[in-house]
């Protein structure tokens, strides 16, 4: 057996008491093993500082766009992105559509359009690419009328379960082609819709039963690559048989006879057309007179009508946008 060399007592000396042999040198830790405790103590503060000795923390990536419910139209060459709204004015906000239509530029429209739309309780304007103040207020939802709330609905509306009303309806995104119509719901089907239009020739009378009032917007390219936007109101109405229906009645090897489709009916004395610029918004509604109500009903009075469950009427708003873009019309 090799005799072991006595330690150096320099040495000895020198080290930790800790580190010190004693006894039979069982006792305590060896050089060895607390050099393994120390790597391993670095190696837990590296993982708690984010990575181990030696390497690079992983970098985060950037914090992704929040997801929109919306449709994200594209814009190229043969079409254009469009934002699409209806909104919910009821009555006691008419004054406020007054005063939009006041700040719009209503001389968008060409003169004799005007006239004959406003003759008939209709108008139609733009909007720059910042939302006047009336508009910002009719977007708002509307708040919980506490006073005429039932002991059971303040109990409701006092744990929350009462929320504000919202007044923007049918928000989405559109990729419209040029001089290609879509056709969109201005309001909900109703059993009967009439109005009287006052013409150049005199006055007519319209009625149509199970009807529903949509206008058609089409999109075109002007002179010098300006963008005009058409908006055609029309009335889709009379009964909706599906096919299968028909097929019954039908002899039986004719199981295939078409049904009958909603007529579509347009209006092209309510049409208008307007230039539109990128973030600019047109605007397609009623106007009233705020003196009294009207003898006789006009078109404006029943082709934006909301009966229930808040009695109001709509206003269209069309707004050019471009692939990327923010929500307009969602109120904070």
């Amino acid at each position: 057996m090799i005799p072991r060399s006595p330690p150096d007592s320099a040495a000895h000396a020198s080290r930790p008491p800790s580190l010190r042999p004693e006894g039979n040198g069982l006792s305590c830790p060896s050089e060895r093993t607390w050099s393994r405790r120390q790597w391993l103590g670095w190696g837990l503060l590296g993982g708690l500082l984010g990575g181990p000795l030696g390497c690079t923390p992983a970098r985060r990536g950037p914090t992704p766009e929040p997801v929109s419910l919306l449709n994200k139209p594209t814009t190229s060459s043969q079409s254009v992105a469009m934002e699409f709204a209806r909104v919910l004015v009821p009555g006691h906000r008419r004054r406020l559509l007054e005063e939009l239509w006041r700040s719009s530029d209503q001389q968008a429209i060409d003169l004799n359009t005007r006239k004959r739309l406003i003759r008939n309780g209709l108008r139609v304007g733009v909007l720059g690419q910042v939302l006047p103040a009336p508009l910002r207020s009719l977007l708002q939802a509307l708040p919980v009328a506490e006073d005429q709330l039932s002991d059971l609905q303040r109990q409701m509306h006092a744990a929350g379960l009462l929320k504000p009303e919202p007044v923007v309806q049918d928000h989405t995104r559109l990729s419209l082609k040029y001089d290609q119509a879509r056709d969109l719901d201005v309001g909900l089907p109703q059993a009967s819709l009439g109005w009287v239009w006052q013409g150049d020739h005199g006055r007519s009378h319209h009625r149509y039963t199970q009807a529903t009032p949509r206008i058609r917007v089409t999109p075109r390219l002007a002179t010098g690559g300006a963008l005009q936007v058409g908006v055609e109101p029309f009335v889709a109405h009379g009964p909706l048989v599906p096919q299968f229906s028909q097929a019954l009645a039908a002899a039986p090897d004719d199981p295939f006879q078409p049904g009958v489709a909603q007529q579509k009916v347009l209006l092209p004395d309510a049409a208008a057309t307007a230039a539109l610029q990128l973030g600019e918004t047109l605007l397609f509604g009623p106007t009233f007179d705020l003196q009294g109500r009207r003898e006789e009903s006009l078109m404006g009075d029943a082709f934006f009508q909301h009966s229930s469950p808040i009695p109001g009427d709509w206003l269209v708003l069309l707004r050019l946008i471009e692939s990327k873009f923010e929500d307009l019309w969602v109120a904070s």
